[in-house]
């Protein structure tokens, strides 16, 4: 009799934690990251009694958890790449309005620049023309003005969504160091506390690799750890989470430091060494990553190509106004200044100095500017003359350079944005043989460089930032050769026809030509990342859809799962109620 009371009451528990289990499932349909529960009911082992073996019904061993580690582990990777390609979309979208109809911003001016050019070219004598010509040059500056500023309000934006994407995931990282701790303390054994925490930490991942690719190990021993994109850079090293830094850039301009880089750089203390490495070349997923990939391949190259564009134009136009004279019969000087000075000397215009990186240990200061023996601005003007040739070794890069005793030239030269290594074809650095490569050079000017010391070269960018006329007086303007009437308009025609002189990039694109392939490029880009942003949408939707199936709450299922469960119950109740009817009979009959 006591076994029939055994049997009801383990067969009554059983379907009451069951119901309990279907019944959380039933709450959590809607909580995202849950994932259904199940009850495992096995058999309760037989007492024997004698030769006879007597059940003591069911008995509930655990509790799973709707889990699938390859399914869990593709939508994190989907996730992690959706996020990327939102992140750049965002801001791209943003970005095409510099390039109405495939034309960047500086082609207004161009236009205004040739034009005015070629209306002195028709009425050379003009002071009507000469007037228009002048405002022309500052219509062209003010543009570079304008494309300056939206570069570095795009680039304040970047950094503040760089900062944000930087604190939340080292927000994140220390929950899942916390959750991590109290999964500890609930042992191995399986309950619902457990699988909740289980849940919690699958879903906290999930929220990381939005904004970083990041990658789950367990170690063992209730250790985990998390590394980005699978490298040897932890977010979280022996349940210790380590901090991500926005830090401002190291590369400065100046003795004081004033004019230092605007961009933010990602970086993170390597464990045990205190040494902070950059974390830009190894995120390739997330919105960390959209964000660095946006500034790299949009931002960056649109400064670094539009900046050749004017600095080029620039250049040419100082040439060639150097070769004729003015009204008055003087030799022409400098029309613009990539750095606000001017003189005789034709490559006063252009100097730049490099940004030195803070921690270097000697204090060199490098100057860069057009390399001396490519450019010679002293050439007689004759009818043909085509604007100097070494013109199109100009690239459009920022440089790294990095001083290395132990490379011929002493120095290493590299593409700041791509990492590309650049050939030094000449010099080390020294007044008597500066460094040369693409049409630069640059001379160590005071100061001494040590081993490892960086400087970073944005000649381009800083030319177009600083750009100004230099001609205030329209009489000034030399639109005419020399030795020739005051009718003559050489000059001003040949000034006209740089609009469509093919003198940059190995001789293959003119300003405006480069201008609009930046914006070809760009466009191809935002669009090229759009299509991917599509298909990866709905990856991430069926990925989705495969994990709710395999752990998601069907209310269909849960519905019919209750009433059976309630049934069970029921029917357990019965039992014992029966049992006790005819346990209470038979005591009457004794």
């Amino acid at each position: 009799m006591s076994d029939l009371l055994t049997q009801s009451v383990n067969s009554m528990n059983v379907y009451r934690r069951a119901l309990e289990v279907t019944a959380n499932n039933v709450a959590n349909v809607n909580t995202e990251g849950y994932s259904r529960t199940r009850i495992t009911v096995v058999e309760s082992p037989p007492e024997f009694n004698g030769q006879n073996a007597v059940g003591q019904g069911a008995r509930a061993v655990d509790v799973t958890r709707g889990y699938h580690n390859f399914v869990n582990e593709q939508l994190q990777k989907a996730t992690t790449y959706l996020s990327r390609y939102k992140a750049i979309d965002e801001l791209s979208t943003q970005f095409e309005r510099l390039f109405p109809n495939g034309e960047s911003l500086l082609e207004a001016g161009f236009d205004h620049y040739f034009n005015a050019w070629q209306s002195l070219a028709n009425d050379p004598t003009s002071t009507e023309v000469k007037s228009h010509l002048l405002q022309s040059q500052q219509v062209l500056t003010d543009r570079m003005a304008i494309l300056n500023q939206t570069f570095k309000t795009l680039n304040a934006e970047v950094n503040g969504k760089i900062t944000k994407t930087v604190d939340t995931i080292n927000q994140l990282a220390q929950q899942l160091v916390e959750n991590n701790m109290k999964l500890g303390r609930t042992g191995k054994e399986s309950s619902q506390a457990r699988h909740d925490l289980l849940d919690k930490r699958d879903q906290l991942m999930k929220e990381l690799n939005q904004l970083v690719d990041a990658k789950l190990f367990e170690r063992g021993n209730g250790i985990i750890e998390v590394y980005i994109n699978d490298t040897k850079t932890p977010l979280i090293n022996d349940n210790r989470a380590i901090r991500l830094e926005a830090l401002p850039s190291a590369f400065a301009k100046g003795d004081k430091g004033l004019a230092k880089s605007e961009q933010l750089d990602v970086m993170i203390q390597q464990p045990g060494t205190g040494v902070m490495a950059s974390v830009g070349d190894l995120a390739v997923g997330g919105e960390l990553a959209g964000l660095l990939a946006f500034r790299r391949s949009m931002l960056d190259r649109a400064q670094d190509e539009l900046g050749l564009a004017s600095t080029g134009l620039m250049i040419a136009s100082n040439i060639l106004h150097r070769q004729g004279v003015d009204t008055f019969g003087q030799t022409g000087g400098d029309l613009f200044s990539a750095n606000g000075a001017s003189d005789a000397d034709f490559y006063t215009a252009f100097k730049q100095i490099a940004y030195h990186h803070e921690q270097n240990k000697g204090d060199a200061v490098l100057s860069v500017n057009l390399y001396g023996a490519n450019f010679d601005a002293s050439q007689t003007y004759a009818t043909n003359y085509q604007v100097n040739p070494d013109l199109s070794a100009l690239r459009p890069r920022s440089y790294l350079v990095v001083h290395d005793p132990d490379h011929p030239s002493g120095f290493r030269v590299s593409d700041q944005r791509t990492g590309e290594h650049i050939d030094v074809l000449s010099g080390n650095g020294t007044a008597q043989s500066p460094l040369q490569f693409e049409g630069l050079e640059v001379v160590v000017s005071k100061g001494t460089v040590r081993a490892t010391d960086q400087f970073e070269i944005r000649f381009y960018r800083d030319a177009m930032n600083q750009a100004k006329v230099m001609i205030h007086d329209s009489q000034a303007f030399a639109y005419r050769a020399q030795g020739a009437g005051i009718a003559n308009n050489d000059i001003a025609l040949n000034m006209a026809g740089l609009d469509a002189k093919a003198f940059l990039l190995d001789q293959e694109e003119s300003p405006r030509s480069l201008s609009r392939q930046t914006a070809l490029h760009l466009g191809q880009f935002h669009q090229t990342n759009r299509y991917a942003l599509e298909a990866q949408t709905l990856l991430a939707q069926q990925i989705q859809k495969d994990r709710d199936a395999a752990a998601g709450v069907s209310l269909d299922e849960e519905a019919q799962n209750m009433i059976q469960y309630q049934a069970m119950y029921h029917a357990s109740a019965k039992v014992m109620q029966a049992s006790r009817q005819l346990f209470a009979l038979l005591r009457s009959v004794m």
